[in-house]
């Protein structure tokens, strides 16, 4: 499934015990679209955010014990609890895929400059999630 999504490519292939074993590598894509994250099976999509939210967890320690986090005034953090019927769900789903969109373009942009500038640059780590709270979970 995430090969015929182009989320990862075939490296080679084993004969194992009379099948084939196939060996994948990442394509480099970092975002999937909302029509193409329900096709992939449920635990994959499990074992996706695991490693997401792990990766961002590591990340923000990181900044985090080197005070690297408090070093610009202008970064952003923040965490919202609300209720929304169905509708505000799927707009608020679709907020953030309109945000990561634009953040890619923004790293895009930046590239282009800094090819340019010879800039180093600063590296950025952006999280976007939204979830349904378990019940009883709200922190307020």
């Amino acid at each position: 499934m995430l090969a015929k999504l182009g989320f990862v490519e075939v490296v080679r292939e084993e004969p194992r015990r009379g099948a084939t074993e196939h060996f994948y590598r990442g394509t480099g894509r970092t975002i999937f679209y909302a029509d193409e994250w329900v096709l992939v099976p449920e635990p994959i999509r499990t074992a996706v955010v695991g490693l997401e939210l792990a990766a961002t967890g590591k990340l923000l320690s990181a900044s985090l014990g080197t005070e690297v986090f408090e070093k610009r005034a202008d970064r952003h953090h923040s965490l919202q609890e609300y209720t929304v019927d169905e509708q505000g769900w799927a707009d608020a789903m679709k907020a953030l895929e309109v945000c990561m969109c634009r953040i890619i373009e923004v790293k895009q942009e930046s590239a282009e400059r800094r090819l340019v500038a010879s800039d180093s640059g600063i590296p950025l780590a952006v999280s976007l999630i939204g979830f349904e709270r378990a019940p009883g979970s709200a922190m307020s």
